[in-house]
């Protein structure tokens, strides 16, 4: 469990895997995973039986994108193989997470590791990159004074930290109300809110407007979540003083940027909407095959008309919605078969979640998901490998809890012998 963590979570320390080689790196370590668990303890034919419609799915997804490149006309047929390991990659995150899902592998060990890699890369941005001379540049440039981490783009660390919040609130709430109220658990549990708070002050810093609503409304779900489970005592001993927090780096002055961005967020959003339909356009005229995995700067470059179009849209390496990325990678089949192996995990989770509830650390899981989705459709937080990997790891966790279904193990009842019998013995 620890090592499905460490992978993303290394990888967002070290600048998101987001190279040439990252998307190699995490499908070999991931690989490397799935094979050892598979090797120890291989998965039984009913985990393959319940994986196998939506792998089947994702695996045909793969094989368009790999035909795309012969049936179209890529315009950067080199980048395909990056790309097409990428995918691999993250299918086999996607599997490694079901299976130690299916196992009910404790979700606590993956927050808690998720959640202090996260701390240290935290720390990391804030005091040893800061300056002009740093090794990174994660203080200065689009938006001066928005902290990049080290990941180095605002809106995808953004997210990362957001996912990171509601794991640590997860956690505490959890610590609180799980094996009574004992001072070593409420010191525990105020250790997690600490690092809630950090998370937001540093989102804060971030100045990404996506992050901060998202990640408002996923500690909504999972506060909301302790209340509605007779945790509302617990849920406001944490809430509270993390909003208090919170309030105490905004009146600071270190959320100047981000409500200055909220102010100039119409303005930019006529931007945003200018890079969309070029996009749009662009991805149009190749509905079915797509350009390649990985050629958008390319085609970006070369599909650039008007004036208004190259002074918004050149600096972009990104359509800035992972639809519209997903069919200028490969073409619409490409999105209609993820969507569609994407389809069967959600409907399987959901059932199960009917079925039997979701505990506060799955409704963790889920939120991460959301944020991260959602900061996808308006930013670039899916073409970043490592966060694209910890949501794949993630939904891998949940899919297979799902599909595991809810096993109770009832010991036989323990017989009292009989006392004409005890004395027969003596």
């Amino acid at each position: 469990m620890v090592a499905l963590a460490l992978v993303p979570s290394i990888g967002i320390l070290l600048g998101g895997f987001n190279s040439m080689f990252g998307n190699g790196v995490l499908a070999l370590t991931d690989g490397a995973l799935l094979i050892i668990m598979c090797l120890g303890a291989p998965p039984s034919v009913r985990f393959w039986r319940r994986v196998a419609p939506a792998l089947t799915l994702a695996l045909c997804a793969l094989g368009w994108a790999i035909a795309s490149v012969w049936l179209g006309k890529p315009v950067a047929p080199d980048l395909a193989l990056p790309g097409l390991v990428g995918c691999l990659g993250m299918i086999t995150t996607l599997l490694c997470g079901a299976t130690l899902g299916f196992r009910r592998a404790r979700l606590s060990d993956f927050h808690d590791a998720v959640v202090i890699c996260g701390v240290l890369g935290l720390i990391v941005g804030l005091v040893l990159l800061r300056g002009d001379d740093a090794p990174l540049t994660v203080w200065r440039g689009e938006f001066q004074s928005r902290f990049r981490g080290t990941l180095g783009n605002a809106n995808a660390i953004g997210a990362a930290y957001g996912a990171m919040a509601a794991f640590a609130l997860s956690r505490a709430l959890t610590t609180l109300s799980d094996g009574g109220q004992t001072a070593a658990r409420r010191v525990k549990a105020a250790w997690y809110g600490v690092l809630v708070a950090m998370f937001l002050g540093g989102l804060m810093l971030t100045a990404s407007r996506s992050g901060m609503v998202l990640t408002a409304l996923a500690l909504g779900m999972v506060a909301g979540a302790a209340l509605m489970r007779r945790n509302g005592q617990q849920a406001m001993l944490l809430v509270v003083p993390v909003m208090l927090a919170v309030a105490v780096i905004a009146g600071t002055g270190y959320g100047d940027v981000l409500f200055a961005r909220f102010g100039r967020l119409p303005a930019e959003v006529v931007v945003r909407e200018v890079i969309w339909h070029h996009n749009w356009d662009v991805a149009r005229q190749a509905l079915w095959t797509g350009y390649g995995l990985g050629a958008f700067p390319e085609i970006n470059t070369r599909s650039l008309e008007s004036l208004r179009e190259t002074q918004a849209i050149w600096m972009t390496n990104s359509p800035h919605d992972i639809v519209l990325r997903l069919i200028i990678d490969a073409g619409l089949p490409y999105l209609l078969l993820i969507v569609a192996s994407g389809s069967v995990i959600t409907v399987q989770i959901a059932i199960a979640a009917r079925r039997r509830g979701m505990t506060l650390d799955e409704i963790a899981l889920l939120t991460a998901i959301l944020i991260i989705l959602g900061s996808a459709m308006i930013d670039i937080a899916m073409e970043v490998p490592a966060i694209a990997a910890l949501m794949f790891g993630c939904s891998g966790l949940l899919w297979g809890r799902a599909i595991a279904g809810h096993f109770v193990h009832i010991a036989p009842p323990h017989q009292r012998p009989h006392p004409a019998k005890v004395e027969i013995g003596r």
